[in-house]
């Protein structure tokens, strides 16, 4: 890098000469002094020199105005900052005798001499100058032979307009600017350097010719023979080049140069190039549309001249009037009124006419008057650099907080609304989604208290930060920011670098320890939780419940199916969203089918599409008092505060429309199946006293369902006290002599299965396996007929006490967890009518 800035420097230098003298001085100061003194390693690397010249205090903020630094030390530094900024746009470019003529020719648009919007001021302006646009105006300016000798110095190849010439004062009276022209801000800031004056540039041969600093450029034919072409201008290693944006790059031309006839008017934007072969004179120029422009490239340039520094405070100074005259007249274009500044008040007041304008008129030009205004304020609005996201806290799933310079502070007791617009767009988007607009008052922006270095040791202000909603997870955004004060509405900034939004994934931790409310439901306990803070970027689904029981010293024993959880790893049930309750703070749910007089603990977590979140601490241990009237209750689908059951394949499959698994739809009546009695009745949230021992059936002799119970047969090992709420379901196949098929229908409900082919222990664990709350045995080759005796089951007799299979191995039916009963086959027939 120290080799390539030698050699940049080094034709700096070396071709200063060769440029035009109104330039050439600016870079006399650019010169390299041999001797800096102390302790200045000349052969040092550019990194390593600009890290010296920061530990020894330097500053991009203070360079041009820093009396603490050695003076020798600060021209040095600057130097160096100079070609750091230099290098990344000229890295591979050619010596400045190659220029620009590389790059092919560009449109140059004419302005159409039937429009009456082109033959306004106005017109051109929005038309070709804000939209960067070589233009051919149709104007066309006289100047005679003798005009040219007498105020230029026609011996030389570029020859800046001599003023103060005794010999050109009388051609001045009647010498006129480009329309164009006429608002430049530059005459308001010096009239005193070369560049802000007319030149005479004399091209026997093609050569390029532009204006340096991001100035636009007009140029006036001298001659009928002149032929003209325009091109973008490439950096080159003698002068700093802020490159176009890719939306100001014109439709290349195809017919290259064109005829430039004497006294048609050329304008050219900045950033590119005229190739003339004829004499011209070149205005440089600014103006609202290049403004900010400008300015950029003085930042840089002011680092080794003292009058591009000048200029450079001169631009920024809060005082500069930046209003520009919409209807240019001629008396706006004449050479004194051009070059007087503050004009006239006759000259800035448009209003005021000398014919007679009717008041309808009067108000229409005061209208455009203000839009005017409002535009042209716009475009001289500061511009904040990119914006950024300062660290990565401020990048979220759904939003992102960007950080951008404070570059507008309104004065004391201005009530003028302002802000910034935010403009965003994903990277791949498609060319049909636009971008997206936000604005951010004032009242919603966060200043920062101290000075920022976020945008580079060049700038020493403050910060501001605003927050962007409403993005998606998981994509890349660029942004953009620009200011509006009123109704003006500045430039955008460049876009920002692509800031990618945080991916979806599980919620966050459930905060604290749940607490713990007792109920008057039976075998349940009430959870309180909070939220958790994150939702993981998709909508909380429901939450997990973890539980363990039975402490035994410091040992707990996980949920099992003996306690009719969940059978997965984590012993976990889930609460969906409909089951819990939720206040301003609080989650609220309920956890049934406990034991009485078992300790419990519990643990919640938080559960979406993307999985389950981290669980809370566990709760205190809490046990059900037991109970001498009520035995613990059962309750599976269909039965109310029916806990859903947590499948960890469905809850972390991203693919999945509901992390919550789903039950099958009602297979038939909820049914309550109970040691009491041993009866199997329909379930009825508040029960009726039976007025008949038997079933009733109404007028039309149909049975009614809530009257209906039967007499069941429990086997001889099943559990001796129950109480089931669940729907029945018939397994698949329904003798359950295969793997059975609907094992997801008959998961938390009662299983119903046709008594034959194969003992009735098989039965019974393979509903057991497939998560069946009980079992129903059917007696469908009516076996039982004579009752539930020792023809229904040899060697069992319920007059003795005794269930079904007591003859049975008492080892083989230990793994059975569940209620098992045999139903009789006119009862059988009955259930499977409401089944069907």
């Amino acid at each position: 890098m120290r080799v390539l800035g030698a050699t940049i420097w080094a034709l700096h230098a070396a071709h200063a000469a060769d440029m035009d003298p109104s330039i050439a001085g600016w870079t006399a100061e650019v010169q390299v002094d041999a001797s800096l003194g102390f302790d200045i390693d000349e052969n040092a690397p550019l990194d390593v020199a600009l890290a010296k010249c920061k530990a020894n205090g330097y500053s991009r903020g203070n360079a041009f105005l820093d009396a603490t630094m050695h003076p020798t030390l600060l021209d040095h530094c600057n130097k160096i900052q100079y070609l750091e900024l230099l290098l990344p746009s000229h890295q591979g470019t050619a010596s400045p005798s190659d220029d620009a003529a590389a790059s092919p020719p560009v449109r140059i648009h004419a302005s159409v001499d039937d429009d009456p919007a082109e033959q306004t001021y106005q017109g051109f302006f929005q038309r070709h100058m804000l939209r960067t646009h070589a233009t051919i105006s149709t104007e066309t300016l006289s100047m005679s032979d003798e005009f040219l000798q007498k105020c230029f110095d026609v011996t030389k190849a570029v020859s800046p307009m001599e003023v103060h010439s005794p010999e050109c004062q009388p051609h001045l009276e009647t010498f006129h600017v480009p329309t164009f022209v006429a608002n430049d801000y530059m005459q308001r800031v010096s009239t005193e350097d070369s560049i802000t004056r007319p030149m005479l540039v004399q091209a026997p041969q093609p050569s390029t010719v532009h204006c340096r600093y991001g100035l636009h450029m007009s140029l006036v034919s001298a001659s009928s023979d002149t032929s003209v072409s325009v091109s973008v201008r490439t950096p080159t290693v003698d002068e700093y080049m802020i490159p176009l944006s890719a939306i100001d790059d014109p439709t290349p031309s195809l017919n290259g140069a064109i005829s430039f006839p004497r006294g048609h008017v050329l304008f050219v934007p900045n950033g590119f190039g005229a190739t003339i072969d004829g004499p011209a004179i070149r205005f440089c120029f600014a103006d609202a549309s290049n403004f900010n422009r400008v300015k950029q490239h003085l930042r840089v340039e002011a680092l080794l001249d003292t009058t591009a520094r000048s200029w450079l405070f001169a631009l920024r100074d809060a005082t500069l009037d930046t209003s520009m005259v919409r209807r240019v007249t001629p008396s706006h274009t004449a050479w004194r009124a051009f070059r007087r500044w503050p004009k006239p008040q006759k000259l800035t007041k448009e209003s005021n006419a000398d014919e007679a304008i009717p008041r309808r008129e009067r108000y229409k030009i005061w209208q455009d008057d203000r839009k005017w205004d409002g535009l042209v304020q716009g475009l001289t609005l500061p511009v904040s650099r990119p914006p950024l996201a300062a660290s990565p806290s401020d990048i979220h799933r759904t939003s992102v907080t960007l950080t951008w310079q404070d570059i507008f502070h309104p004065r004391k007791g201005d009530i003028t609304p302002y802000g910034y617009e935010v403009t965003w767009q994903a990277e791949d988007a498609s060319a049909l989604d636009g971008p997206m607009k936000r604005n951010l008052s004032a009242a919603v922006l966060v200043r920062s208290g101290l000075p920022t270095t976020a945008f580079g040791d060049d700038f020493d202000g403050k910060a501001i930060q605003g927050t962007v909603l409403g993005l998606a997870p998981n994509t890349s955004y660029t942004f953009s920011v620009r200011l509006f004060v009123g109704d003006a509405i500045g430039l955008h900034s460049e876009r920002s670098q692509s800031i990618r939004t945080n991916s979806c994934g599980e919620p966050s931790v459930v905060r604290g320890q749940p607490e713990i409310v007792k109920t008057d439901d039976l075998n349940c306990i009430r959870l309180t939780w909070l939220p958790p803070v994150d939702d993981g970027g998709r909508v909380i689904q429901g939450y997990v419940v973890a539980g363990r029981y039975g402490r035994d010293v410091l040992q707990w024993r996980e949920f099992n199916a003996t306690m009719q959880f969940d059978h997965l790893a984590n012993k976990a049930v889930v609460l969906a969203k409909d089951s819990v309750t939720t206040d301003i703070v609080n989650v609220s749910g309920a956890v049934c089918n406990l034991r009485q007089g078992v300790p419990y603990q519990f643990q919640v977590a938080a559960l979406n599409e993307f999985g389950v979140g981290p669980f809370s601490l566990w709760t205190d241990p809490t046990t059900i008092d037991p109970s001498a009237h009520q035995i613990d209750v059962m309750r599976g689908v269909g039965a109310p505060r029916f806990h859903r059951q947590y499948d960890r394949t469905c809850a972390t499959a991203p693919s999945s429309t509901s992390a919550v698994p789903t039950t099958s739809k009602p297979t038939g009546p909820v049914m309550f199946l109970s040691d009491k009695q041993d009866l199997l009745e329909p379930y009825q949230l508040i029960s009726i006293p039976r007025t008949s021992p038997t079933p009733e059936y109404d007028a039309s002799k149909k049975l009614i369902w809530t009257s209906w119970f039967a007499n069941v047969w429990p086997g001889h090992y099943s559990p001796k006290a129950y109480n089931i709420i669940a729907e029945p379901v018939l397994v698949d196949p329904p003798y359950a002599d295969g793997p059975i098929a609907n094992a997801a229908d008959v998961r938390d409900r009662i299983a119903v299965i046709y008594r034959g082919k194969l003992p009735l222990f098989n039965k019974v664990w393979r509903a057991q396996e497939a998560g069946a709350l009980g079992v129903l045995l059917l007696d469908v080759d009516n076996i039982c007929a004579t009752g539930f005796d020792y023809h229904c089951s040899p060697g069992s007799n319920v007059m003795h006490g005794e269930g079904f299979g007591a003859q049975d191995d008492a080892a083989t039916w230990s793994a059975i967890q569940i209620p098992h009963v045999l139903l009789r086959q006119d009862d059988a027939r009955v259930l499977l009518d409401r089944l069907a």
